[in-house]
């Protein structure tokens, strides 16, 4: 599979043949609007049956999410002057840097990193150039891997302010993803750099996170910026394998994750809820 998982269609048509419909019309934006609340309540009506995932499942992931943001946030609060091991732990849980951890140490340094994040977070700047700056430093390494890692640390050191960029959620390259799934054909998410490609995105992701409401969620389980997060991930999976099933074999589709570890890679929570169901122990309170 590929390294960030399976980058599902966006289309009009793709989403209707995923949904069983015929009319492209029907994602076509109408007077303004700019997420697609019926399409995002169809899938979400395909949890229990598809996934298995209720409140409770996704309550769980949404508070793995909030701790991995805070203990991300206390750490990027100490920029400038992380040591080595706390870089490595930066890049460690960043899914897109994980085994690119030694090759942005080894062209950046640990000083150089710690510049580059901290001016990043707190820099001159609009976010857009900030972004650009940091992403320029980093020349050299795999682009997404550039810009996917600005985001991230962005969106770990204030949710509430910056929004989260990876490739599962809009990817410039093959024009898929989660945010294009939820919202209108006609919204723009380009930029002619990746600074201006993320506060395209930011704008898309701003709407949704004012419609989480509408969109079948239980609103006390999938709130805020950071429940935005699990409910476009969610969306993402249950998408990908209705997508999945009509393209591939049966014996392909039960080699990917189950919806839960699906969900959980994608937002970088999987080693997180390991260490929790291992430290909880087998159930019934077994030795």
């Amino acid at each position: 599979m590929d390294s960030e998982f399976v980058d599902a269609g966006h289309t009009s048509a793709d989403k209707a043949a995923a949904l069983g419909e015929q009319q492209r019309s029907a994602f076509v934006s109408r007077d303004g609007e700019k997420v697609d609340v019926e399409t995002i309540h169809r899938f979400v009506e395909q949890l229990e049956e598809q996934a298995g995932l209720g409140d409770e499942e996704l309550g769980s992931i949404v508070g793995e999410v909030e701790q991995r943001q805070e203990t991300f946030a206390r750490l990027l609060g100490e920029l400038p002057d992380l040591d080595s091991d706390q870089v490595e732990f930066v890049l460690r849980n960043v899914f897109a840097t994980r085994g690119r951890r030694d090759e942005i140490v080894e062209a950046l340094g640990v000083e150089g990193f710690n510049e580059a994040a901290d001016d990043l977070l707190s820099g001159d700047g609009t976010v857009a150039e900030r972004v650009d700056r940091f992403c320029a430093r980093l020349d050299g390494i795999d682009e997404r891997v550039r810009w996917t890692l600005a985001s991230e640390l962005l969106h770990l050191s204030d949710p509430e302010t910056y929004h989260l960029w990876t490739r599962w959620m809009w990817n410039p390259e093959s024009r898929t993803g989660a945010v294009p799934l939820m919202t209108m054909a006609d919204v723009d998410l380009d930029g002619d750099s990746p600074g201006e490609t993320y506060v395209a995105v930011g704008e898309a992701v701003a709407r949704l996170n004012e419609r989480t409401d509408e969109m079948g969620f239980t609103p006390e389980v999938v709130d805020g910026p950071l429940g935005t997060d699990v409910a476009m991930a969610t969306v993402h999976a249950v998408y990908t394998y209705l997508v999945l099933g009509m393209r591939m074999t049966k014996e392909f589709t039960q080699a990917i994750p189950d919806h839960d570890e699906y969900v959980r890679r994608l937002l970088g929570v999987q080693e997180l809820h390991e260490q929790r169901t291992a430290r909880a122990g087998p159930p019934g309170g077994g030795p």
